[in-house]
């Protein structure tokens, strides 16, 4: 990526982030990192795997399917919240 910006010249966004981060005191936080965490949260959040592939601006589906996995823990919670709502209503009607 190389771009220009008034009369310095951007070579890339990695330079960028690499000024940003360490003003910031983040230097230990790479942008694949920020990436990943950002599909995290979109998943956690119920986007559909279709929404985050289009966010992160992925062109193929199989990259975006590796957060598959956080789609299979929601409806494993969201399961076991329902069972465990029958279990508290059954054991104390109204």
């Amino acid at each position: 990526m190389s771009s220009r910006r008034g009369d310095q010249r951007v070579t890339s966004i990695n330079k960028v982030w690499q000024t940003l981060r360490k003003s910031a005191g983040l230097e230990h936080i790479c942008l694949h990192e920020l990436s990943h965490m950002n599909a995290s949260m979109l998943v956690f959040s119920g986007h559909s795997l279709d929404v985050v592939q289009k966010v992160l601006g992925h062109s193929d589906s199989s990259v975006t399917q590796r957060y598959s996995h956080l789609t299979s823990e929601a409806l494993r919670q969201a399961t076991k919240s329902v069972g465990d709502y029958v279990d508290r209503v059954t054991q104390n009607p109204s």
